[in-house]
């Protein structure tokens, strides 16, 4: 009983955060949709879902690692090697996503319809 009251605690101080990023939601999308045509608001919305895609694939996945891993090569003394393989994968990761994005990005900009200036930003 006491692991889900600590989880349920957990819950509650993380709620805080998730109410906000809904009242957020609740004042920016109807802001945004009386500034701005359907055009722009698909634009944003791409953008928006691309954004999240490419920061869950690099920064999400890499501090997750290094939350796993670092007490691991701290209590091995290895914290050295560690740092050097952390910053080694985020340059792959972000050069992967350039990559990415000179391979696909006259096909997402004519699909999608959205600038090639504004889907390398």
């Amino acid at each position: 009983m006491l692991y889900y009251k600590s989880i349920f605690i957990t819950f509650l101080k993380y709620l805080p955060s998730r109410l906000l990023v809904v009242l957020n939601a609740v004042i920016i999308v109807p802001v945004l949709a009386h500034m701005m045509s359907i055009q722009e608001i698909g634009i944003f919305q791409l953008a928006i879902g691309i954004l999240n895609l490419v920061c869950t694939c690099s920064t999400d996945w890499i501090a997750k690692s290094v939350l796993r891993f670092y007490e691991h090569y701290r209590i091995k003394d290895r914290l050295d090697e560690f740092f050097s393989n952390t910053i080694l994968i985020t340059l792959i990761v972000y050069a992967l996503i350039f990559v990415i994005y000179l391979c696909f990005s006259d096909i997402a900009s004519a699909k999608l319809l959205i600038p090639k200036n504004v889907l390398l930003v």
